[in-house]
């Protein structure tokens, strides 16, 4: 399903461009097109224009190694910039770093750059797009692209618009979305040595259908978010950490196998429901509320592997370990079957069952 909204989302986003575009530049390694090289062409193209890049390998270069006159790397993205998209896809069309180059850059100071980035394999750059402080951004459509070896992935910083069907491997943080409001869809994120998909501070974004895996810490939000059909798993710290007093809201994400399954320092406004959310190695859900005030966090309506109350119970760290938490989790009525599709189990006294088998 979020495949399919991923898709229709980029569809959408692709048919209104193609509305809206005045000409098509096209770019061809070989010289058959009207430039050889992307950065020319950007820099030629106006702003209702698709710049349709042919299959090849392109290098980053220094922009004197160009010469006088060239657009040069990193392609500026500013309000007048034209889509940028692949003709045949990310397994055709590679933009090869080795340098300490990105591709592109927003400038300092912009914030309604038009972000058109579809269809490449990235390699070896310091990320996709640089950027000068968080403000700067715009409206993004980064999409079906791979990045691979990024030094961090995908800096979606300061805007709007989506982030879909993307493939990050490696680095120190996979897609970035400090400020974002806007939708990250179907992408998939592994070997993040930080954090897979990071939305805080001060993120209203939706983080739909990604696949997470093997990164320290997978999504980490602080803001009202919501985290919805996710599968996060494998992950060395935490599969989902929610800080801060904002809230989110994790709805039907697989979380399991990682060291944490969900870490929350603020329980009030926080909702788990409906998460597969069993077989972490030390905890399914960490309350870590030591400064914050009291709370309750609602994590009714999950399965958690099993529907023995005091298992359940032995996975979950809260109020009721340790009086310095100032978070209490309510884990009663739960799911007693994957993908919660069958009825809650009644509730029993879950804080007494605790108090018993710690």
């Amino acid at each position: 399903m979020r495949t399919a909204i991923a898709g229709a989302l980029v569809a959408f986003a692709l048919a209104l461009a193609a509305c809206a575009r005045a000409d098509i530049v096209y770019v061809h390694p070989g010289g058959a097109g009207d430039y050889d090289n992307i950065p020319d062409a950007v820099l030629k193209a106006g702003p209702g224009d698709t710049v349709l890049v042919a299959p090849g390998t392109y290098q980053i270069t220094y922009a004197a190694a160009r010469g006088p006159g060239s657009g040069g790397w990193p392609i500026r993205l500013t309000n007048a910039s034209p889509a940028i998209m692949s003709e045949a896809g990310a397994a055709a069309t590679v933009l090869n770093g080795g340098v300490s180059l990105c591709p592109f850059e927003i400038p300092y100071g912009t914030t309604d750059a038009r972000v058109t980035i579809v269809g490449f394999t990235v390699r070896d750059v310091p990320t996709l797009i640089r950027k000068w402080d968080t403000a700067d951004g715009g409206v993004f459509l980064i999409a079906d692209n791979v990045l691979e070896d990024a030094t961090n992935g995908i800096l979606a910083d300061g805007g709007d618009g989506v982030v879909s069907g993307n493939r990050v491997t490696g680095g120190g943080l996979g897609i970035s979305a400090i400020g974002f409001r806007g939708s990250i869809v179907g992408n998939d994120v592994s070997g993040c040595v930080a954090v897979g998909i990071g939305a805080a501070p001060c993120a209203r974004s939706a983080i739909e259908g990604n696949h997470v895996h093997a990164c320290a810490t997978g999504i980490a939000v602080e803001s009202p978010t919501l985290i919805e059909g996710n599968i996060v798993e494998g992950c060395g710290f935490v599969g989902i950490s929610i800080t801060g007093q904002g809230g989110a809201t994790a709805l039907g994400n697989v979380i399991a196998g990682n060291r944490v399954g969900v870490s929350v320092d603020y329980g009030s406004g926080v909702a788990l429901h409906g998460n597969d959310l069993w077989g972490n190695t030390w905890l399914n859900v960490e309350c870590a509320a030591w400064d914050a005030p009291a709370s309750v966090l609602d994590a009714t309506g999950n399965w958690w592997g099993t529907t023995n109350a005091a298992a359940i119970a032995a996975g979950i760290r809260d109020c009721t370990d340790d009086a310095g938490i100032h978070c209490c989790v309510v884990f009663e009525p739960w799911c007693d079957a994957p993908g919660c599709g069958a009825t809650a189990a009644a509730a029993t006294s879950w804080g007494m069952l605790k108090s018993l088998y710690r």
